[in-house]
């Protein structure tokens, strides 16, 4: 016998011994072979093709992600740009109001330093004519005394102490 056809005798004894059919096995691979193009033609194209679909939006929603998370990035540095303007501005109205009112405020004491002034110069003059008036009156009032008194001496001839207790009289009676 030679090596070649002792080789084939030994592995047909030896898958034989194993349990194997040669001609199911073919059959079984035949079969597996038809199964796979069947399942090929109808059904992996169509599982590749729906995961391939999947694919393409599972990308097309990162893609849309992706452009959402740059467009409020952009939106959130466009907010502080604006957000800082508006304290620039409202700094800025702050500041002014404070002038206008250190202004106003400088105005009013101004207004209020002049209206003293005149209230006092009014008051001075008031009180200047009171005084006058006052003089007036004190001269009038001691003319008119000293003609009583005199009256009352060139009537009547007095002592020094008469004299005195007379003008004392004429005093009281003229504060009255």
């Amino acid at each position: 016998m030679n090596i070649t056809s002792f080789a084939v005798t030994e592995s047909a004894s030896g898958l034989s011994s194993l349990g194997i059919n040669l001609k199911g096995l073919a059959f079984q691979i035949i079969a597996f072979a038809i199964v796979l193009w069947i399942l090929n033609k109808y059904a992996i194209r169509r599982i590749l093709a729906i995961l391939d679909q999947r694919k393409e939006e599972l990308q097309k929603g990162l893609d849309e992600a992706a452009q959402a998370t740059k467009t409020l990035e952009q939106a959130t540095s466009k907010a502080d740009k604006i957000l800082a303007e508006a304290r620039t501005e409202a700094d800025e109205i702050l500041a002014g109001a404070h002038g206008e009112a250190s202004q106003l405020l400088k105005t009013i004491e101004d207004k209020a330093n002049l209206r003293a002034e005149n209230i006092i110069t009014e008051a001075r003059n008031q009180l200047s004519r009171d005084v006058e008036k006052a003089r007036t009156e004190l001269v009038s009032e001691t003319s008119k005394l000293v003609v009583k008194v005199a009256s009352v001496f060139i009537g009547d001839k007095l002592t020094s102490e008469k004299d005195m207790m007379e003008i004392e009289k004429q005093i009281k009676d003229a504060a009255k």
